[in-house]
């Protein structure tokens, strides 16, 4: 398998549908997979990826946490050598973009698309999230070597609460393994715009710490990692349990 697209959601069936619907439409000139990780939605999202024939897996969870556990789970079960980590709610509006995430990728590096603001409903582009212009290395569309996402552990599933896992994936890339980001405006995402959820800059003010206390610590691997790439789902799952 040359590229496996990995997804993690919870209850945001339209913006998710809006997505595979990117995704699916594409000519892919080699073998991919899409792996949709629903954690614990109770809306349509089974359907939506049923419609879309997609590797669907579900994860049993009634409350929100933070998606890096469920983004693990999509990772270990990926057989592509090249990964395309991305949001749930990023439309991919370029045509090609698979084929050019996956054959502009080199060793050393991730690749980052440009990633706008977007309102669907009046299709226009607002802020830009991350691009050559507001270079943040945060994974809204992107894509990296299976290898190195294994050398770091994954997502670090200490962060349960909102925000600042992508901070510390992006500092154990560059960090940790001494890989360069590279940003890319030949592959264009539209990030679909939604409400700000209430309360949110109180809520990540736990996970803005445990970053900092994790930056100060020096050791610039995820919990748990890193992964063994002959290792089984199985035994990877065991042994992060028992951690």
């Amino acid at each position: 398998m040359r590229c496996s697209i990995v997804l993690a959601t919870r209850n945001k069936a339209e913006y998710l549908k809006r997505t595979l619907r990117s995704i699916k439409r594409q000519d892919v000139p080699f073998e991919y997979e899409v792996i949709v990780v629903d954690d614990g939605s109770t809306d349509q999202t089974r359907e939506v990826c049923k419609r879309a024939g997609v590797r669907y897996i579900k994860l049993e969870n009634a409350i929100y946490r933070n998606p890096a556990a469920a983004r693990n789970v999509g990772y270990r079960v990926a057989t592509g050598k090249i990964i395309i980590a991305q949001s749930d709610e990023v439309i991919h509006h370029t045509p090609n973009t698979i084929e050019l995430l996956c054959s502009r990728l080199k060793q050393g590096e991730f690749l980052l698309a440009t990633v706008y603001n977007y309102i669907v409903k009046t299709q226009q582009r607002k802020a830009m999230y991350t691009g050559k212009r507001n270079k943040r290395p945060f994974f809204f569309l992107g894509s990296l070597w299976r290898k190195d996402l294994y050398a770091v552990g994954g997502n670090d599933e200490e962060f349960t609460k909102p925000g600042y896992d992508d901070d510390w994936f992006a500092d154990c890339l560059i960090r940790g393994l001494g890989l360069r980001p590279r940003f890319t405006d030949a592959v264009v995402g539209h990030h679909q715009d939604h409400p700000r959820p209430q309360g949110l800059s109180h809520k990540v003010l736990p996970s803005k710490r445990l970053w900092e206390q994790k930056r100060k610590a020096g050791v610039f691997v995820a919990t748990g990692g890193p992964w063994k790439l002959n290792e089984t789902v199985a035994e990877w799952w065991e042994r992060c349990h028992s951690i």
